[in-house]
């Protein structure tokens, strides 16, 4: 794209996400012309499984850090954020998401920060704090997972209440899987189920007690759109 077609904006990396999506407002001027055409979108949803419309898919090229590269986007009218990119982009471009240092390594070398979401000044800071102590989380039953798909897993950490759940780097550099980040209510002692994803082209098998993630407590309150967020 050249100059006049280039527009920056705060993108969610989002595990959670197969595709990469865009709210219309995000879309940079004359996206007209990198529509594609015919257009057969996947079934979205949001977190708390209401449908999201999709109005088209756009290849849009994207520039992060110094990788700049071509990718297909999904057009959601009235998606919370900007824009974000799924695990398609994360597996392409992306080694490992290091919550704790607040960096994203890219498979050149290269490193973004991440930037959390602020609440309201008078509200507080909602953003993780990284001073406080990390949970393992660990599968409870092994699992066997194929090539490219998602599945629900059974695990436990020794945290309780409202979490957030971040997936570990070593699970993607050893495995090529992902735990779906996520905020959770954990019960004391109980396990809890989540998503892992395959992204590699093999089987692979976890064993029992495989350290996934990593559990951290939140506030008690947690403020969230109330559309809810892809």
């Amino acid at each position: 794209m050249d100059s006049r077609t280039v527009k920056p904006f705060t993108v969610v990396l989002d595990t959670g996400s197969a595709v990469n999506v865009i709210r219309s407002d995000a879309l940079p001027c004359s996206w007209e012309r990198a529509r594609v055409s015919p257009f057969d979108g996947p079934k979205l949803a949001d977190a708390n499984g209401k449908p999201i419309s999709i109005a088209c898919a756009v290849r849009l090229t994207v520039q992060l850090g110094a990788k700049c590269s071509l990718e297909t986007f999904y057009v959601a009218p009235n998606l919370v954020v900007p824009a974000l990119l799924g695990t398609a982009y994360l597996k392409a471009h992306v080694n490992a998401i290091k919550c704790r240092q607040g960096l994203v390594e890219l498979h050149d070398g290269g490193t973004i920060t991440i930037q959390n979401r602020r609440s309201p000044p008078q509200l507080g800071d909602t953003q993780l704090d990284h001073t406080l102590v990390s949970h393992k989380v660990k599968l409870t039953t092994g699992v066997e997972e194929p090539p490219r798909t998602q599945v629900c897993v059974s695990v436990g950490t020794g945290l309780s209440g409202l979490c957030c759940l971040e997936s570990s780097a070593s699970l993607y550099q050893k495995h090529g899987m992902l735990l779906a980040n996520a905020v959770v209510e954990i019960l004391p002692r109980r396990p809890f189920l989540i998503h892992i994803s395959n992204w590699s082209n093999t089987p692979k098998r976890l064993c029992k007690h495989t350290e996934v993630g990593y559990a951290q407590v939140l506030p008690s309150v947690l403020l969230v759109p109330t559309q809810g967020v892809v």
